[in-house]
Parts: C-alpha cells; structure tokens; sequence
C-alpha cells in the first residue's frame, strides 16, 4: 500500500522530531555551548529535511500518470487526512496535494461520492493556504458545479460535503467583490432551501450552513471601509440577510449555532446603511460593543476589541466627523485600543489574535502615526518569528556595512533618495540617511507573517503552491501600511521592491516599477538579502553552508541584470568584504546567542 511505499508513518514522525528540535532547549552557559548545541539541531533538520523530500518523492508518479489502487487510495485518504483536520494543522500543504491526486483518481473511476468528497478537501486545504495572501489557483469548490445534478445519488455525509462546498464558493470573492458575493452567497441560500424541502433529515445540519452563508454575505458591510459604493438594493438585501441570521440564532440558540456580537453589529451596520438609524446612533453602538476591560484577555474579547474600535473608528472618519462631541473620544479610544495591544501582544502567541491586530492597523492606520505603530508591527510580523526575525537583524547589518562605504565613496549614487536629497544633503545628511536603511531593512519582510501561517515547509522543500503564497509577501507587506500617510516612502519601496532585479526585468511581485527615487537603497537591501540567505548555517537547515566567496562569484555573474554594479563591486573591497565574512560567520554566531540564548533573553 502507499503507507509502506509513502512511508507516512515515518513522515509523520519526523515532522513531530522536527517540532520538538524547533521547541529545544537552548539555555546555554556560554557562546560556544550555544552554538554547539545550535549547529547539532541544524544538522538533525537537515537529515529530517533530506529524508522527507526522498519520502515525498515517491508522490511524483501519482502527480503525474499512475492510477492508484483501491488500497493504496484508502491508505493515501487517511494519510491526508491526518495531516488536516478541523482543529490541527500537521502539513496542510501536503495534505492539498494529497486530496489533488486523490481527486484526479476519484474521477477516474467516476466514483461520484468520492469526488464530492476529494473537491471538499482539496477546496479547504487550498483555501487555508491561500486566502491571507490570496494565492487561489485552482479554486476548487467551483469544481463542485459539475456534481449537482448527482446530488440524490450521494451517501449523507457526502451531500453535507457538496453543500459545504458549494456554499464556500463564496468564500473566494468575500471584502474583494460586492456583486460576486451576494450572487454566489443567495444562489447557496436557495439550492439550501430547496434541500430543505426534499431532504427533510438534511434539516438540522443545514441550519448553521445558512448561519455561515449569511456571515459571509454579510462581509459584504466591509467595502464600506474601503469606500466603494454599493447599491440601495443591495443594502436592503444584506439588511434582510442580517434580520435572518438574527433569527436562525435566536431560533437554534439550544444548540451549537453560536450568537454573538457580529450577529447585532451586522444588523445595526445594514440599518444605518439602509438610512433607519443616525449616525450618532450607530456611533453609539459601536462604542458600547467595543469597550476596553484589560482584565479580560480571551480570544473572543480581543478579537471584539480590535474589530469594533476599528469600525468605531474608520466610521467616524468617513460619516461622522461633523458631529464634534465624538473627535475626542475618537482620539481616547484609539490611544487605549494601543495600549491595550502593548499590553497583551507579549503575553498572547495566538495567530488569530495577532491578525486581529493587524486587521485593526490595516483598517485604521490612516488615523494613527506611524511610529506609534512601528514597535507594534515589528514585535508581531518580525520578532514572533525566529527565523525572520534572525535574518532580518543580519540584513541589517550587512546592509550598515555596504551602505556606510558607499556614502563615503560613492555618495552621488544617492542622488534623490529620501526627499529628493542633493549630494550635499546627502553627505550632511548620513547618520538620517543610515537610519533610513535601518527602517528599510527591519520593514522589508514584514509581508511573510502573512504568507507563512499554514506553511509549515522547515522540515521538507516548498511546494510550487507554497513558492507562489511566499512571492507575495512583498505585497502583503506593502498592502498592511500603505495608506498611512505617515509611514516614510523609503520604508515601503522597500518591502514592495526587495525581490525585483535591478534591471526590472525578472523577480516579484511581477511589476515593472518605473523610476522611484529610494531604488539606490533598495539596491543595496537585495544584495544584503541574498548574502544573508544564502550564508546562514544555523538558522536554514535547506542547503548546505556556501562560503562567501562563492556568494560573490554569483553576485557578480548577475551584476547588471539581478543585482546593482555598484553595490557588487563594494565585495570587491578586501576591507568590506572582510567585515561582511565575519559578520555572516563569527557575528553571526555572536548574533544567534544574543538574540536566541533564554539566558540572555531572560535577561
């Protein structure tokens, strides 16, 4: 069967050896016991590594020609489905492209129940991946379409499946487009009704899918926030949608349906948008729903939090400005919401919670200074993260390094960078022009915290799905601060720019920018990118160490296309390239303990 040939069973149990060297123990009397220990753990991630990739290898023919059999189709199924279930995600990754050949074999075999349920999880496992960063390929539960007219031919669970799935069609187009939403969200809601009549003992089942139909068409509220315009007719639909979701909760409330504070925000956001409540009205609500307790620090009191003063918020900005009594408490509540989040954020490490917040400035930062934000940023999309959070410190570095000898040497390069700096500016100008880069490089990955947070890839190589989610960290990066007028532009041609060639032809994302003034900089951040992924043999267990002057050669046989002349021949200096080969070798040792060690951490 494929669990002998797949070896799943060995899989698994790497990917929990894997977590447990993530969660080792690095207390360490000294620096030298430190990277001792540190090295060791690289090197067992790098057997794990290597033998997972031989292990999945074995998938290849699946994805491409070979059929499986009936009994290496069952041990293939629960291999996927270990690897996703509704509460623990071990490697969604692999488990999509599982439930993918699964699929394909599937429909085969015409085996209509089988398909149902393989378009089911394909379609939850790609949307898990993907929506963060909305990465969808495939979209499969439109895939589901092609099965309806087979629905009375299905077992029961596998109808719960096909009306899963066909209801989370919706799930692709909620806060992006208006019309989508509700076209695919009422078409759900009828196929729901009309299996209500003919499948009585479908029913009890059907309820909390209707509840969740209406909360997805209800997201529809959002474009209010991103100022588009909707119809009067659409508002008096989402406004009859409100009043039913109010009514199947109260209705089933001695079940397991939920009813909270989204339920009655969504009702009074339709009614103020429908022209029923005032302004002032809903203002008022708003500022009830989102009060501040500190004491209480559930996912489900902060996720309130953030959601509805950031609603609180962004409404008073676009309808309410006139009314003068509310600015101040405009101002109050905003300076709470962040010293609440200065409060928890270090002692929560929830995703949930920390997307919470990063709704919260996403939706806000337009209101709230920059540098009241920068700590808050870095600690949830950097620090939380060991990997990013080393990387990005010695991008920092090596970025000082090459930066400060081309101010020096070069400081025409930088003719127009920052506020359109004249050469002079620039060299009065250098510890302001250094800080800057300093920004630049601590900002740049700031995306990833999006993009990683089902990617569990240490343990194995990515998955051509996995690259194409990561590619868009520049963006999702750039989306998170972008309309705060306050954030300095150097910050964001940074993290938007850092993995386009110099020459603009190749890299990602996939733009072609025109002239901008900060590129001199950005220049340098790609060079000091690449070094430092390409250097470290502690923190990335995917390839073995390469010596810098290897990295040199490659950096210089893609100067003029990749990378910048300029910032190239800079490794050409003995001197810098001397501070840069202890930097990526012994200061990153250094580095590591510093920052890694729970000695030093603690104190």
């Amino acid at each position: 069967g494929v669990r002998d040939m797949f070896e799943f069973d060995r899989y698994t149990e790497n990917l929990k050896k894997h977590a447990e060297l993530e969660n080792k123990s690095l207390n360490s009397a000294s620096q030298t016991e430190f990277i001792d220990k540190l090295k060791y753990i690289s090197e067992e991630k790098r057997k794990i590594y290597l033998e997972n990739n031989r292990i999945l290898n074995a998938l290849t023919p699946y994805e491409e020609n070979q059929w499986l059999t009936p009994a290496e189709y069952e041990e293939m199924l629960a291999g996927a489905l270990q690897l996703y279930d509704a509460f623990q995600f071990k490697d969604i990754s692999i488990a999509h492209k599982l439930h993918k050949i699964l699929l394909k074999n599937a429909v085969h075999e015409k085996n209509i129940n089988k398909i149902v349920r393989e378009i089911y999880y394909a379609g939850i496992t790609e949307f898990y991946l993907c929506k963060t960063a909305y990465a969808f390929k495939d979209f499969f539960f439109f895939k589901i379409d092609g099965t309806l007219d087979k629905f009375n031919e299905l077992g029961f669970e596998e109808k719960q499946l096909f009306l899963r799935a066909y209801g989370n069609r919706i799930l692709y187009f909620t806060n992006i487009d208006v019309d989508k939403t509700l076209s695919y969200g009422l078409e759900a809601i009828r196929l729901f009704q009309q299996v209500e009549k003919d499948y009585p003992e479908l029913y009890e089942v059907l309820q909390p899918m209707k509840l969740s139909i209406y909360r997805n068409i209800l997201t529809c509220l959002s474009v209010f926030r991103n100022r588009k315009q909707v119809s009067k007719e659409q508002i008096d639909i989402l406004l009859d949608i409100a009043n039913k979701a109010l009514e199947i909760a109260r209705y089933n409330s001695h079940t397991s349906i939920p009813f909270d504070s989204s339920l009655n925000y969504n009702l009074h956001a339709c009614q103020f948008h429908a022209h029923k409540i005032s302004i002032k009205e809903f203002l008022d609500f708003l500022d009830e729903l989102s009060t501040i307790n500190e004491n209480e620090t559930t996912r489900e009191n902060i996720q309130r939090i953030f959601r509805y003063t950031g609603n609180f918020i962004d409404y008073y900005y676009l309808y309410g400005t006139d009314l003068p009594d509310y600015q101040e408490k405009v101002k109050q509540k905003t300076q709470r919401v962040l010293n609440y989040i200065r409060q928890i954020k270090n002692q929560q490490d929830d995703v949930v919670l920390d997307n919470s917040i990063l709704a919260f400035i996403k939706g806000t930062g337009y209101t709230i200074p920059f540098e009241a934000l920068r700590s808050i940023i870095l600690d949830i999309t950097i620090f939380r993260h060991r990997a990013t959070f080393l990387h990005t410190k010695m991008v920092l570095e090596i970025c000082d390094i090459l930066l400060r000898e081309m101010l020096d040497a070069s400081p025409e390069y930088f003719i127009g960078i920052i506020n359109d700096f004249s050469q002079d500016m620039i060299i009065k100008n250098k510890s302001f022009i250094l800080e800057a880069m300093r920004d630049m490089a601590l900002f740049h990955d700031i995306g990833k915290h999006e993009c990683i947070q089902h990617i569990k890839n240490a343990s194995r190589r990515l998955t051509d799905l996995e690259f194409e989610i990561i590619k868009k960290h520049p963006v999702s990066g750039y989306n998170l601060l972008k309309d705060n007028p306050t954030c300095p532009q150097w910050v964001l041609d940074g993290i938007l720019y850092h993995h386009i060639f110099y020459n603009g032809e190749k890299g990602y994302p996939q733009i072609k920018p025109s002239y901008y003034n900060n590129k001199p900089l950005v220049d340098i951040l790609t060079v000091a990118d690449s070094i430092d992924a390409a250097t470290d043999y502690l923190g990335r267990c995917y390839a073995p160490k390469k010596e810098l002057s290897v990295i040199v050669e490659e950096l210089k046989s893609e100067s003029g296309t990749r990378y910048a002349p300029l910032v190239v021949q800079q490794l050409e200096k003995q001197e810098i390239y001397d501070k840069i080969k202890e930097l990526v070798n012994e200061g990153r040792e250094k580095l590591y303990f510093e920052s890694i060690c729970e000695k030093n951490f603690k104190q």
